[in-house]
């Protein structure tokens, strides 16, 4: 089992469009080598307060499409947790922590 915690989402290489460099680059490698062989990861959302969840996927997916992985949303499943069972890796996207466990929880997330 692998896990990468990363405590910031843009690296300090320049990028026009976003102060601080461009979403997730920075980290790119590190996250291929913690998804291993991973094809398909769940992706939770809920700790974003103040960009949609869609947008958040959207913005995550896009940042991770050269790494060959499907990345799926759980926000967008039918059964939230059915939705993690049956991925290959879990990526938890950051923002407020009380909104993540409280949505997790309302979900069925957190057993």
């Amino acid at each position: 089992m692998s896990i990468l915690l990363l405590s910031n989402s843009t690296g300090p290489e320049p990028a026009p469009a976003q102060a601080g460099g461009a979403f997730l680059t920075h980290a790119t490698a590190w996250i291929r080598a913690a998804l291993g062989p991973a094809q398909r990861v769940a992706f939770v959302p809920y700790a974003s307060v103040t960009v949609s969840y869609e947008a958040t996927a959207a913005r995550v997916a896009g940042a991770l499409a050269g790494l060959g992985v499907e990345v799926v949303s759980v926000h967008t499943a039918a059964d939230p947790a059915a939705a993690v069972a049956s991925a290959d890796a879990i990526l938890v996207g950051g923002g407020n922590t009380f909104a993540l466990l409280r949505a997790m929880q309302a979900a069925g997330l957190v057993e």
